[in-house]
């Protein structure tokens, strides 16, 4: 798992690139459909995000041993928007592995500083979202509308196992 987030997160920008071109590819005539039905499974299988509410997004930086800030790479990569660049805490495994792969991009915080950044971002209209690879959460990150390639592909493509609602109270 941790080769598979090491990749990934060495080449995020280009994977990111990649799913809204196969998000683009579903509108195609008869590949579309065959296209949605790989992407969903690979959503609800390999790599999701979860849809928080503010409560458990706070939930997930108080469970949360380690925590790192970067950026939000899919605003990093699209720039649809003003909305702030450092808004994405790395937990869990990516706190491992993301500072080995881009050190310069990501220093610890407080859980104080975390819950503070979660109310800001929220404040400011984003949301928040909890990131999958494989069994392994790795990032919360505070997402916007324009930007978020897991929100895009959704609503635009239809790719419904990008992006799910976390049911219950607790994670």
């Amino acid at each position: 798992m941790h080769h598979s987030l090491r990749f990934y997160r060495r080449h995020q920008g280009s994977f990111l690139r990649f799913y809204i071109l196969g998000g683009r590819l579903t509108r195609l005539p008869l590949v579309g459909r065959v296209v949605r039905a790989v992407a969903n499974s690979y959503g609800y299988n390999m790599h999701a995000s979860y849809s928080l509410s503010l409560a458990q997004a706070h939930q997930v930086v108080e469970q949360s041993s380690q925590l790192l800030l970067g950026p939000c790479r899919c605003r990093q990569v699209f720039h649809h928007c003003q909305a702030p660049l450092q808004a994405e805490l790395v937990i869990g495994v990516g706190a491992q592995v993301f500072p080995q792969v881009r050190p310069a991009e990501y220093h610890p915080i407080s859980k104080e500083q975390a819950h503070a950044l979660v109310d800001e971002c929220h404040r400011r209209g984003l949301f928040h979202t909890l990131m999958q690879c494989q069994e392994h959460f790795y990032a919360l990150c505070n997402c916007c509308q324009c930007c978020c390639v897991p929100t895009r592909l959704r609503a635009s493509y239809g790719i419904r196992g990008t992006l799910v609602r976390l049911e219950g109270p607790t994670l």
